[in-house]
């Protein structure tokens, strides 16, 4: 009987739609991996050393971290996979996942996909790279947002810098110049807010290459893990 609902629950998930009545009765068959949760448990936590995958099969999900135990950051929903970054980076958990509800998920581990019939392993791997790309994509995306703000802050300031020039009286216009006495020199500050200002893009600049680069050699990192499964 759970197997019948645990394979119901399936048929609901789109990462199980490439995979056939059989193959699902095979998932649905693996007890160890097929883990219920009450309200409350955490199935991730923070700092953990640990590159378990999950996919939410049943209830949803908070996503917390220990500086603001209070604050969620996101809900996951029946469907969801979650937990692969640490497979990728090798780094610890940063986040904690807990039960908002009543949950069931599917845990795969090394083990789990080391010794998955090969039909359903390679499914997992396709639909896992899919996943992987659109995340990536996604990130773009948000570097490509960032960038664009970091632009846009830069003609902000430039237009409030020439702005400033333009408005600014100086000393010799407020007071009249004694006769015995020099103009004061007046330095431009436009040079040195040219400086600053390109200076601060191309760190950003930077940084967002760095970022990017990192990525990129993550996930890399993965789809070799991935061929050598």
């Amino acid at each position: 009987m759970r197997d019948q609902t645990i394979v119901k629950l399936m048929k609901d998930i789109p990462f199980f739609k490439p995979f056939s009545a059989k193959e699902m009765k095979t998932i649905a068959n693996l007890d160890s991996h097929i883990i219920e949760y009450k309200k409350g448990d955490f199935l991730i936590r923070q700092g953990e050393k640990d590159s378990t995958i999950f996919i939410l099969l049943k209830g949803s999900l908070a996503i917390t971290k220990d500086e603001v135990p209070d604050a969620e950051l996101n809900t996951l929903k029946a469907g969801a996979m979650f937990g692969e970054v640490p497979l990728i980076t090798g780094k610890t958990r940063s986040t904690n996942v807990i039960a908002k509800n009543k949950v069931v998920a599917l845990k795969m581990d090394g083990y789990l996909l080391k010794t998955l019939d090969p039909s359903i392993l390679n499914k997992f791997k396709d639909h896992l790279i899919k996943v992987l790309i659109k995340r990536l994509d996604e990130m773009n995306s948000s570097m490509a947002a960032f960038k664009f703000e970091l632009e846009k802050m830069y003609r902000r300031l430039w237009a409030l810098n020439s702005l400033n020039m333009v408005n600014k009286r100086l000393p010799y216009e407020r007071d009249p110049i004694p006769q015995d006495k020099e103009p004061p020199r007046f330095e431009p500050e436009t040079i040195g807010s040219k400086i600053t200002l390109g200076f601060s893009v191309a760190l950003g600049c930077f940084f967002l290459v760095l970022v990017l680069i990192g990525i990129w050699r993550s996930f890399n990192q993965f789809l070799n893990y991935l061929a050598g499964l």
